[in-house]
């Protein structure tokens, strides 16, 4: 069969503006006949041989399986480092185990004694130096040296020129002797003895001032004639310091008065001694303790002294320590320094010396109501509470 197309099988009327492409077509495959389904015949089997369904094997149920904890990831295996190897060391032998010592305590804390106490202390020593001096010098060398102080002393008066002409006397003295310490010490503590024995006879508040003015104004040259007399009245005098020593146990009472609390004493025939009698007592302790107050005031006048300052307000609460009803010589005591200081003490100190006044009046309430010093003394802070106001002490200026 041929494909190919003639040109004569078309009309020629028409007419075609362009040339008529022979076309080329590929070929088509034939096609192929469709034969029926062949039917493949089985093989009769026997019926024991028929074909059975094919049996699955039965499906076993999974055995739960325990849950194990996840394997830790491994780390890598790190290579160990080295171990840095000590410095070598001097091998030292060991040291023997010292022995085990007692476990001592410390020492207990002690305050620190006061500056006035020390002050005070410093002129015991000097004190004690110049009696013990005094008692090795013969009388040969000392024989015009105390005739003149002691005469000296019983001339003085309150009037301002005899006072002024003794000073010239035993200042001079202690000049002339100032190259001889065995005699100026000696000199220092006879003035300083005199001044006692002025104190057992005429220890009125009045006369008191006209010694201390001596003292005083022999001090402004010679310092050491002032020291030697305070450590001579703390020496005589345990009100001075203030101090008030207790009695020890096994002391008997005679040997606590003499010996502590300074009483004098007379031996007797029988070997023993004779108290000296607690109103002697107590005017002789009196006497000391105003003439002592005395020269404060006069030398606190005179510069006003800081040391002195303080020992006048020291000595006042300090005194106030001493809580002992049985004792009658404290309200005297205390009196005498009051009218002594009082007007200056309360001009320096106002109002903390009006509160040490309130402990003044707790103090006297210890006191046995009947004893004629504290009387005094209550009329004297009843006066006070009333006018805040004490004068000026009798015979502190000179005629």
């Amino acid at each position: 069969m041929s494909s190919q197309i003639h040109l004569e099988d078309f009309p020629q009327t028409v007419e075609s503006p362009l040339p008529i492409l022979q076309l080329v077509l590929p070929p088509q495959p034939e096609p192929q006949p469709v034969l029926p389904p062949v039917t493949i015949p089985q093989p009769d089997l026997p019926p024991h041989l028929e074909p059975q369904p094919v049996l699955q094997p039965p499906v076993a149920e999974p055995i739960p399986q325990p849950v194990l904890p996840p394997h830790p990831t491994p780390q890598p295996v790190l290579p160990p480092h080295p171990t840095p190897q000590p410095d070598p060391q001097l091998v030292v032998p060991p040291q023997p185990i010292p022995a085990p010592q007692p476990v001592v305590p410390p020492p207990p804390q002690v305050a620190p004694p006061h500056p006035v106490r020390l002050l005070l202390n410093s002129c015991m020593e000097l004190y004690q130096r110049a009696r013990k001096t005094a008692e090795e010098c013969t009388n040969s060398e000392i024989a015009e040296l105390r005739k003149t102080i002691t005469g000296s002393f019983n001339q003085v008066t309150r009037k301002r020129t005899q006072i002024e002409a003794k000073v010239e006397i035993l200042t001079d003295l202690l000049d002339s002797h100032l190259r001889k310490p065995k005699l100026y010490q000696f000199a220092c503590f006879h003035i300083a003895d005199s001044l006692r024995k002025q104190m057992g006879v005429n220890h009125n508040a009045e006369a008191v001032f006209q010694y201390a003015h001596v003292v005083v104004l022999i001090s402004r040259k010679h310092t050491a004639v002032l020291d030697v007399v305070f450590g001579y009245f703390c020496d005589i005098c345990p009100y001075v310091i203030p101090e008030y020593p207790k009695q020890k146990g096994g002391q008997s009472l005679n040997d606590y008065k003499m010996h502590s609390l300074k009483y004098q004493s007379k031996l007797m025939d029988d070997g023993g001694y004779q108290v000296e009698e607690e109103e002697k007592y107590s005017i002789r302790m009196t006497g000391i303790v105003r003439l002592f107050s005395s020269i404060l005031v006069l030398k606190w006048r005179q510069g006003r002294h800081e040391e002195i300052r303080s020992l006048m307000w020291y000595w006042l609460a300090s005194f106030l320590n001493f809580v002992d009803g049985e004792n009658p010589t404290l309200p005297h005591v205390l009196l005498s320094f009051l009218e002594q200081t009082g007007h200056f003490l309360l001009a320096e100190f106002r109002g903390q010396f009006v509160k040490l006044m309130g402990v003044v009046r707790d103090f006297i309430r210890v006191l046995p109501p009947s004893e004629p010093s504290k009387i005094r003394l209550d009329i004297f802070l009843i006066e006070f509470q009333k006018t805040h106001h004490i004068d000026k002490p009798k015979g502190i200026e000179m005629e």
